[in-house]
């Protein structure tokens, strides 16, 4: 079944697929191609610019940089849109002139620290706080874990 379009530009499919009976593993479009070759003479420059040595590691790396800028670049193009026209608009949109920034107005913050001597006592911890009765404390005597060390040890002797 064949759908007759009446617009021009969706009608020829222009898209590289390959050498006659090489069919390549992907679609793409001629201006992709281009894209692609100055993407990647462009970052061979900078790598010779930077200095950058050339060995199995920044060679992948120059790779997967070329890759994520090509795919950011045809991710945005459009059959519509020329490449010239989305690089004026990027452009026009970075040197747009803008509204003034208002000044920024001036921020007091009020801290207050409270200083302790160097030999107060510090605060007690939570646990201190939650088994402090209103006698004095819970924690166990000396006298009482010895005694459950005893407890222990006649149960273990008995269970033989």
């Amino acid at each position: 079944m064949y759908i007759y379009t009446d617009d021009d530009l969706t009608r020829i499919n222009r898209d590289y697929l390959g050498p006659k009976g090489k069919r390549l593993p992907w679609v793409a479009s001629y201006r992709t191609y281009g894209i692609a070759t100055a993407v990647l003479l462009g970052m061979a420059a900078l790598y010779m610019i930077l200095g950058i040595p050339l060995n199995q590691w920044t060679g992948l790396l120059y790779f997967f940089a070329c890759a994520l800028i090509l795919n950011y670049v045809v991710q945005r193009m459009n059959r519509d849109v020329s490449l010239l026209a989305m690089a004026k608009a990027g452009w026009q949109e970075v040197t747009v002139p803008r509204a003034a920034r208002p000044n920024p107005k001036d921020h007091t913050l009020h801290v207050a620290i409270t200083m302790h001597g160097y030999d107060a006592q510090p605060a007690p911890t939570w646990w201190e706080r939650h088994f402090k009765s209103s006698t004095g404390t819970r924690k166990p005597s000396a006298a009482t874990v010895a005694d459950e060390g005893t407890r222990r040890a006649a149960r273990q002797a008995a269970s033989k």
